[in-house]
């Protein structure tokens, strides 16, 4: 891990800003999370902002829901989107529905 990086792993859920978004962006980056999943997913992390659909599923760690919702190219990077997640991600943040509900503060927009 790049020792640029390292504040950001150590960082609580209310120190998270926006200026981090890059950050873990390029962390998902080598990790290998398909392109079009850093943003929503950045966004997650950051701001809150619940993501889509597949994005969800991963987060909740519903595998039927995963699997379902996701596109071949978004299922080829879910091995590089878990290993961001489990090595990455503030614990709290994902796992289960309950933990993805209390980390966006939004119940209404989750669909899985």
């Amino acid at each position: 891990m790049p020792p640029s990086f390292s504040h950001v792993l150590n960082l609580t859920e209310d120190e998270m800003t926006r200026s981090d978004r890059a950050e873990w962006i390029a962390l998902m980056q080598d990790c290998g999370v398909p392109e079009g999943l850093r943003d929503g997913l950045a966004r997650y992390l950051v701001d809150r902002i619940m993501p889509g659909g597949f994005l969800q599923a991963v987060l909740c760690a519903d595998l039927c829901a995963t699997a379902r919702r996701g596109d071949p190219w978004s299922l080829r990077g879910l091995p590089g989107l878990v290993a961001f997640l489990e090595h990455y991600a503030p614990a709290g943040s994902w796992g289960s529905r309950d933990a993805v509900i209390e980390w966006s503060g939004q119940p209404g927009r989750l669909e899985v």
